[in-house]
């Protein structure tokens, strides 16, 4: 079974997009558990997080103040999982990088700048 050249152009142009940072953050959204989307929903929580070096541990930091109660509930979801796979580059240990829990899910985005 042979592969034309058109399955071929897409498999590599699909393999490219796989390495590219915007699909990173695509791939490493999540969904919010049912019991913190009525939290959540109230009060959206972020964070900042920055590395050290190409460090699997980050530094991670508020961006805003929040709730006791919303803040402890994000990092219980950050406690059940690692919530973001190995990035294609190295550009989110220079830069840093976004997480953002509603009530919609959790999203992770590459920070605009280094902090």
């Amino acid at each position: 079974m042979g592969w034309s050249a058109e399955s071929i152009k897409k498999l590599e142009k699909q393999q490219e997009r796989q390495r590219t940072l915007s699909y990173w953050c695509k791939q490493n959204r999540r969904a919010i558990n049912p019991k913190y989307r009525q939290l959540f929903k109230d009060h959206p929580v972020s964070y900042t997080i920055s590395f050290e070096g190409k460090s699997d541990t980050g530094l991670l930091r508020p961006t805003a103040h929040f709730s006791e109660k919303a803040e402890n509930a994000a990092m219980e979801i950050l406690k059940k999982e690692l919530p973001f796979t190995t990035p294609p580059t190295d550009l989110p240990y220079r830069r840093g990088v976004l997480i953002r829990f509603t009530s919609k899910g959790m999203t992770i985005a590459l920070a605009p700048r280094k902090f």
